[in-house]
């Protein structure tokens, strides 16, 4: 390991590369990213087990789901409601098919909604078409709320779609 000194006189530290060959340094540099290596490996465990974990809480939860009759008719009330907003607009059936400017008149936010929205356009450093994508995926989830304006749940919920498939 190469020796590392602080410096009397300034409140940093030095290492005088002159004296040291290249073995020890090569060494060196071998040790401190066999460190690294291990703490990536460390996290990268525990990242496993907590989404093990949180797969075996959703496959062992008591609680029913919806039925799939339910689901199918809330999946056709909300295409509907995308065909009667969507009807003046050629080409555009569903939220899918909205343009950036068509994107700023059907996908309206309230406050809350707005600002988790931005904070997440910045933690996540999405680009314009995936915020694009963001607010139709929100747009989709309002509707199968039945709600006209989008709320903070539903872009909470498009966000966590979009994280997913970074991390992936």
């Amino acid at each position: 390991m190469i020796e590392i000194r602080k410096s009397e006189t300034a409140d940093t530290r030095s290492c005088d590369f002159a004296n040291v060959s290249k073995a020890k340094l090569l060494d060196s540099s071998r040790q401190h990213i066999g460190d690294v290596g291990k703490a990536l490996a460390f996290f990268a465990a525990k990242l496993t087990e907590a989404a093990v974990a949180h797969d075996y809480d959703k496959l062992t939860d008591s609680r029913r789901g919806e039925a799939s009759s339910v689901i199918q008719s809330r999946v056709e009330a909300a295409r509907e409601r995308q065909y009667a907003r969507h009807r003046d607009l050629p080409g555009v059936l569903t939220n899918s098919d909205l343009g950036a400017g068509e994107i700023e008149k059907f996908c309206k936010m309230d406050a809350a909604a707005e600002t988790l929205l931005k904070a997440a356009l910045r933690k996540l450093q999405l680009s314009a078409r995936a915020y694009h994508r963001v607010l139709k995926v929100s747009r989709t989830i309002a509707d199968l709320a039945t709600s006209d304006i989008i709320r903070t749940e539903h872009v909470a919920e498009a966000v966590q779609y979009r994280a997913r498939t970074l991390l992936t």
